[in-house]
């Protein structure tokens, strides 16, 4: 069965989870095994930096700083961090997160994160990239 995804449809989304959000969840981002979006809280968070850092030390996964941007859905500010595969064939060719951006598309391959607070973003940038601050 195809699945249509629109720009509209996804706005619409986001805007449901970051409604509905827990207070302690800080990172949104679409599952592409679920074909849903989910939320994590700082525990879950934390685990996953643990394996990004691992599969970036590995040299299997890589986050490029140019891809720290600031960007609104839904009328709210979010900072967002992308999570690529070194062999770019493994990366989604399109996150839909990126569809739900207010001021236009926010095409890139791999995962996009999504935070609400740019200290959280920040922070784990630095984490799974090994920077000492």
């Amino acid at each position: 069965m195809s699945r249509v995804i629109t720009s509209q449809s996804q706005r619409s989304i986001m805007n449901m989870v970051i409604n509905n959000r827990e207070p302690t969840d800080i990172v949104f981002f679409y599952n592409h095994s679920l074909n849903d979006y989910c939320v994590g809280n700082k525990e879950e968070w934390s685990g996953e930096m643990k394996r990004f850092k691992k599969l970036r030390k590995e040299g299997v996964m890589k986050l490029l700083e140019a891809n720290n941007q600031t960007k609104m859905i839904g009328g709210k500010k979010l900072y967002i961090l992308v999570v690529q595969k070194t062999d770019e064939d493994q990366n989604p060719t399109i996150d839909p997160m990126g569809l739900a951006i207010d001021d236009g598309v926010f095409l890139v391959s791999g995962w996009i994160y999504a935070f609400k607070s740019k200290t959280n973003r920040d922070a784990s940038y630095k984490y799974i990239m090994g920077i000492k601050s």
